[in-house]
């Protein structure tokens, strides 16, 4: 059972590895200045990510676009990527703030530092990111449906049940980026903006996931029900959107082949098998850890 005075149980095990990923950020602070070569500047001619990883590869929608409005799709579809993680992030230090507050007094030192860490870095992320769309001229995307929901519902929630969104929803867009951007021949900034935040958002994930993990391995069954249920909820629809964001047929400058309210093509879409075979590149390792702590549902 979970001690009354602990609302984020750890272990020694855990504990190390929390104070290990402290002193990792300690030894290599977020500046925004120096976060990556600005002076580089964005090559709207290249590529932001190989095409075959553009949502309606695959398909004849994607096969009757002209390579002039291919770039443009992939750019928006790069822009929709970058406001995932500037959504998430301004979340992020107004939820794990309030848990602090809140439960101070049921916080471990070695939690309680790393949260503050981690909404430290966040917010430098946020500016980096904000200052490379501003670079690339690209517009920021809508919240996916339902996102503002979720988390003003989360602060009434326990605390682990923020962390474990949080995680899913980090680790989901952290290995979209890095299969759009690692190992292959992009635009040089928007593939080091990438990696560079992939070096802080690792140390995330990590706490993340051994946090979750801890808290699994005391919690009540009733509680683990009850977060399962929520989790699988919200996750199906979650997967959906990353795949597929009907917006884009609003914002790009010519007709976009599938319009913005055709719910019946845009299911198809993010039911090809095109898309089912890059979830599963992509988010493989997601799913499999989803699938150990029974979280899955049916977001394959």
């Amino acid at each position: 059972m979970i001690a009354a005075e602990t609302i984020i149980p750890t272990s020694p095990g855990t504990d190390s590895v929390i104070e290990r990923l402290i002193g990792m950020s300690h030894a290599k602070p977020t500046d925004i200045e120096d976060f990556v070569h600005w002076d580089v500047g964005v090559d709207r001619s290249r590529l932001p990510k190989p095409e075959r990883h553009s949502w309606i590869y695959g398909t004849h929608h994607w096969d009757g676009l002209s390579e002039a409005q291919r770039m443009e799709v992939l750019w928006d579809e790069n822009a929709r990527d970058i406001t995932m993680f500037i959504l998430l992030e301004q979340y992020i230090p107004v939820l794990y703030t309030g848990y602090i507050n809140t439960y101070r007094d049921q916080i471990t030192p070695t939690v309680y530092e790393y949260l503050m860490i981690f909404c430290k870095e966040e917010l430098v992320h946020i500016l980096a990111f904000r200052r490379y769309m501003k670079m690339a001229n690209l517009e920021l995307y809508n919240p996916p449906a339902g996102y503002a929901r979720l988390f003003d519902r989360l602060p009434q929630e326990h605390p682990i049940i923020g962390i474990l969104f949080v995680l899913c929803i980090e680790w989901m867009a952290e290995l979209a980026a890095m299969h759009n951007v690692r190992n292959h021949d992009v635009d040089p900034l928007t593939k080091e903006i990438y990696l560079v935040h992939h070096e802080g958002e690792v140390r995330h994930i990590g706490f993340g996931r051994r946090i979750v993990e801890s808290f699994f391995e005391v919690a009540p069954p009733e509680m683990l029900t009850k977060i399962r249920e929520m989790v699988r909820n919200n996750l199906e629809d979650l997967f959906a959107q990353f795949t597929y964001k009907p917006e884009i047929a609003d914002r790009v400058s010519f007709k976009f082949p599938i319009a913005s309210n055709d719910e019946e093509e845009i299911a198809k879409i993010r039911s090809s098998d095109h898309n089912r075979q890059i979830n599963q590149e992509r988010f493989g390792e997601l799913y499999a850890w989803l699938g150990k702590l029974e979280l899955m549902g049916s977001v394959q």
